[in-house]
């Protein structure tokens, strides 16, 4: 499952279709009644787009900036020499883009 932001809906005039939907963590699984939206996305250095049918709306997403990799983080595994990520000006975080796997 994918999610976003009640923020990134409103700068994109996004409503949304009301669902209650069965969200499952790690910690057990809840009804959680809101609204889903299409949205599409793309990194910032690439040119492919990704569709995403249902994104979740939430009010905000957990804090997970400190988790954006810097350079030093990148150096110290050798599985991701030569990957090259962007710079992040900012560490707000409107899309979470999950996977259903059962």
């Amino acid at each position: 499952m994918s999610f976003c932001t009640k923020r990134l809906t409103k700068r994109l005039g996004l409503t949304g279709t009301e669902v209650t939907e069965k969200i499952i963590g790690i910690t057990g699984s809840q009804c959680h009644l809101g609204n889903m939206v299409p949205i599409s996305v793309k990194g910032l250095i690439e040119t492919n787009v990704i569709s995403i049918p249902d994104a979740f709306i939430l009010n905000q997403l957990p804090k997970v900036a400190e988790s954006i990799p810097s350079d030093l983080d990148v150096s110290r595994y050798s599985h991701l020499k030569g990957l090259e990520f962007p710079k992040v000006i900012s560490k707000h975080i409107d899309v979470l883009v999950g996977a259903s796997v059962l």
